[in-house]
């Protein structure tokens, strides 16, 4: 892609499905305003979600620059049925995932950004203990198959409901759940070893 992103910490607004209804309506009508809007709102979170996802930060970048490049493309046909955040939660969890069919195996662990946990300000052996702990969080949830990966993800820590995380990875609930158990549960049995 000819440029980078520009990714921000901002954190996004919480707004009710008429302000979304509203904000694709003027991106439908060619309102770069509202789209540069939308952006500065949801580029963060879509980011790191697909971070989690591919571990690999130049890929993430690209995700996420097809996926807000699809919102302008798509505008004029979006059903006012969810929010924004959700459609580009969806755009680019498929995304990854073909990115992830497109390469294997897995990139390593080590290239994952530390934004998968906040860090507690500590010292000496607490803070040793507490990067240990977020290391060991990290490794068991890149070994997690991406689906699992993904829905602990969408309900963990980007507090998505069971229904929306459904919607978003486009299965039913009680597959979506079915995935959030199993990747429970074998989180549990990797960290069991480690206690």
């Amino acid at each position: 892609m000819a440029s980078r992103l520009n990714i921000q910490n901002t954190t996004p607004d919480s707004i009710n499905p008429e302000d979304d209804f509203i904000v694709m309506a003027e991106i439908a009508s060619g309102n770069t305003q509202a789209f540069r809007d939308a952006l500065d709102r949801y580029t963060t979170p879509v980011f790191h979600f697909a971070l989690s996802l591919l571990k690999d930060k130049q890929i993430a970048e690209d995700v996420t620059q097809e996926a807000c490049l699809a919102l302008w493309k798509f505008a004029p046909d979006w059903q006012p049925s969810g929010k924004i955040k959700s459609w580009l939660f969806r755009v680019a969890h498929n995304l990854s995932i073909d990115e992830i069919r497109k390469r294997r195996p897995h990139i390593d662990i080590d290239n994952v950004i530390d934004s998968l946990s906040e860090e507690q300000s500590a010292t000496g052996f607490e803070a040793l203990h507490n990067n240990d702990v977020s290391r060991l969080v990290r490794e068991a949830i890149a070994e997690l198959p991406v689906r699992q990966r993904a829905a602990l993800m969408l309900v963990h820590y980007d507090d998505y409901s069971n229904i929306e995380g459904a919607d978003i990875m486009g299965v039913s609930v009680d597959a979506f759940e079915s995935l959030l158990a199993r990747g429970r549960s074998s989180m549990k049995n990797r960290l069991k070893k480690h206690k």
